[in-house]
C-alpha cells in the first residue's frame, strides 16, 4: 500500500488561521461598537444624545427670554409715545 499525503492539511491550516483572524477582528468591532454606543447614550453619564437634547431646551429658554425682553422693550416704547 501506498502512503498516504495529505493534500489539504496546508489548506486547513489557512483556514483556520484566517478563521482565529476573523474573530479577532469581530472581537475588536464588538468593543468599538460599545465605545460608540456608550458615547452616544451614556451609559449612567450623559451621552450625546441627552447633550443635545439639553441643549435644544437650552436654546428655547433663550429664544423665550429674547421674546420676553423685545416685548418688555416695545411695551415701555409704546408707553412712552402715550
Amino acid at each position: 500500500m501506498e502512503d498516504h499525503s495529505c493534500l489539504h492539511e496546508i489548506d486547513l491550516a489557512l483556514i483556520a488561521e484566517r478563521i482565529e483572524r476573523i474573530l479577532s477582528i469581530q472581537e475588536e468591532i464588538k468593543d468599538k461598537q460599545r465605545e460608540v454606543l456608550t458615547q452616544i447614550f451614556g451609559n449612567g453619564q450623559s451621552g450625546l444624545k441627552t447633550q443635545m437634547s439639553r441643549h435644544g431646551d437650552a436654546i428655547k429658554r433663550q429664544w423665550y427670554a429674547l421674546g420676553v425682553i423685545i416685548a418688555g422693550i416695545a411695551g415701555l416704547a409704546f408707553r412712552s409715545l402715550l
